[in-house]
């Protein structure tokens, strides 16, 4: 149901600040790969030492489970689940390359949104607010995440401010105020698992959806503007 995290939206490109190059630096700097390697040894040494205990202590009722074996065999099994999903830890080679490019270019991505209307969802443990703003251009941009809350006590949504984020990687750098707070016309329960699984929405700041916002409106509590 997304049509891509930016959707059709207009993008500006201005200069990297200071603080958005050093954030990037910072994921293809080498003492992250030096800091990664340095705790998969210490989680493969920790669960070693771990399974060597356990098989220590029932070694007294099963005196075969004293051979190496049994605790070298599940903790190699654990180093090579946690080199398979290691390279997730900082996005994967393919990210780090992204991050290069945006690096070597030097510009931001920035786009521009207005809004006409949102709709709020509630919120879920610590998930975080959640919203589907109507563009004027006719878009749906689901929102969702802890981050809003700090934007949220600044009286996001807006009827108009900015993403600003890297145009290679998509490293997101933020939102930029520029209009007025714009309440949302309506309340729904809080998405479900099956439901944010078929948006797609996790792991992602924002990005456009393919929803029926009248529809949707329907189903929610009016708010008070």
């Amino acid at each position: 149901m997304t049509e891509g995290q930016g959707g059709s939206a207009e993008v500006e490109h201005r200069p990297l600040s200071r603080r958005q190059v050093a954030e990037l630096r910072g994921y293809v700097a080498g003492s992250t790969a030096v800091g990664r390697a340095a705790l998969f040894l210490a989680v493969v040494g920790v669960a070693a030492l771990a399974f060597r205990a356990a098989l220590r202590a029932a070694a007294s009722v099963l005196p075969a489970l004293s051979h190496a074996g049994w605790w070298i065999a599940p903790a190699c099994f654990l180093a090579w689940l946690l080199y398979r999903r290691s390279s997730q830890w900082t996005g994967g080679p393919t990210f780090r390359r992204q991050v290069s490019r945006d690096l070597a270019l030097g510009q931001l991505a920035v786009r521009r949104v207005e809004a006409v209307d949102a709709v709020a969802f509630e919120e879920v443990e610590d998930c975080g607010p959640c919203y589907v703003l109507l563009t004027r251009d006719g878009r749906k941009l689901l929102f969702d995440g802890q981050y809003l809350d700090s934007y949220r006590r600044r009286g996001f949504p807006w009827t108009s401010f900015e993403i600003r984020e890297a145009p290679e990687s998509g490293v997101f750098f933020g939102l930029r105020r520029l209009g007025e707070r714009l309440m949302p016309s309506a309340s729904l329960p809080s998405l479900s698992y099956a439901e944010r699984k078929a948006l797609g929405s996790f792991n992602k700041k924002y990005q456009t959806v393919d929803v029926d916002f009248a529809a949707l409106k329907e189903r929610g509590r009016p708010t008070h503007r």
